[in-house]
């Protein structure tokens, strides 16, 4: 238990001191992540693994792995306060010879400049001068939509995320079923963030995928924070807490146009780090008008654009993503112009000097 609440995907190591049996050790650590599942149904059988366990993040916010030294009780119980480089904690439990309980509670972080700061997702105004995306994608590549006559990357993804191609559930007076945007979308889904003195990152959302229609609050334990400092916080996921609350409705759908063992090989390679050291995340304040952006960095996703960059040059993949736009009837105009875009991608991505990509929330009062 952390902070009253369960916490999976963790495993514990008990030592007892064999000289002195009133003593022990409790190494605390993220347990691997078993992603063979995964991998198999999406590269051929024979390159997937019978069994891929990655490395995650340990117990508390900035630490892989956490030794912490206890005093064992008669009754085999133990508490006693102590602290991380990140945080302080207490902590409680009892041993049995096939168990072991541990509760850790009272987690504060030691930098607790944002604990207690709720972050709320802004609809976008009819000019987007307010817009709860927070995009910049600069490269020295433009999209060439005729011989000749090229505009910015960043011009073409932000049209596409305010044009209305998500269908709802919805119909107009006519009968005719409404589609959103991405960046109406947004808001309808996420309504907010809060940042606990605990540590943990907890979220307000709508699970629309899923048909629901009032907000709820996501569980502890699922993504955990530190502060860096003023412009940047690193971000801890339990991939394992993910899949339980998140993927287990999750449709299956294991169809692709491309061969994607190379790509999920070097997506592996960019994640490994990330699951135990966490994911940088860049902050930016404007006291102006009270709003905080939160987005990935260049240095972040330049890496993942390269990774992905070579299906930009598989025909039958870009034929899948035109003759998916040309059904939209919004976007459906588009499609024939979109072709080249697509083709370019490489060099857009090679010619990238800066791309952000996060949101932009208002602080709740």
């Amino acid at each position: 238990m952390y902070n009253d609440a369960p916490m999976l995907g963790k495993a514990i190591t008990f030592t007892p001191n064999l000289e002195n049996l009133e003593e022990a050790t409790l190494t605390m650590q993220g347990a691997p992540l078993d992603i063979s599942a995964i991998i198999e149904g999406l590269v051929p059988a024979a390159d997937a693994s019978t069994e891929v366990g990655l490395p995650t993040t340990g117990v508390f916010p900035g630490n892989v792995t956490f030794t912490l030294p206890i005093k064992i009780s008669v009754d085999n119980s133990f508490s006693g306060k102590s602290e991380t480089e990140h945080c302080t904690f207490s902590y409680s439990g009892k041993i049995t010879e096939s168990t072991l309980k541990l509760a850790i509670s009272d987690v504060k972080l030691k930098n607790a400049a944002l604990a207690g700061l709720t972050l709320n997702v802004p609809y976008a105004n009819e000019d987007f001068t307010l817009d709860p995306l927070h995009f910049v994608w600069e490269s020295d590549t433009e999209v060439e939509l005729f011989p000749g006559y090229g505009i910015p990357i960043s011009s073409i993804v932000g049209i596409a995320l305010r044009v209305p191609t998500i269908p709802t559930d919805q119909v107009d007076e006519e009968g005719n079923p409404v589609s959103v945007s991405v960046t109406d979308m947004l808001p309808t889904a996420l309504k907010s963030i809060t940042f606990g003195i605990d540590g943990n990152i907890t979220a307000v959302y709508v699970d629309i995928e899923n048909g629901a229609t009032e907000p709820t609050t996501s569980p502890l334990n699922i993504a955990q924070y530190i502060v860096n400092d003023d412009n940047s916080i690193q971000v801890f996921l339990n991939p394992a807490a993910i899949i339980y609350h998140s993927m287990a409705n999750a449709p299956e759908n294991r169809s692709r146009a491309v061969d994607m063992g190379e790509m999920i090989a070097q997506l592996m390679g960019i994640a490994m780090p990330l699951l135990t050291d966490g994911v940088p995340v860049q902050v930016s304040q404007n006291a102006e008008d009270n709003s905080m952006d939160i987005y990935l960095g260049t240095e972040f996703l330049v890496p993942i654009l390269k990774c992905a960059s070579p299906l930009f040059e598989d025909e039958d993949f870009i034929n899948m993503l035109l003759e998916e736009m040309a059904k939209d009837p919004t976007f459906g105009s588009m499609a024939p112009m979109m072709g080249g875009a697509l083709r370019t991608m490489p060099q857009i991505i090679d010619n990238t000097t800066k791309i952000e990509l996060g949101i932009h929330f208002l602080k709740a009062e």
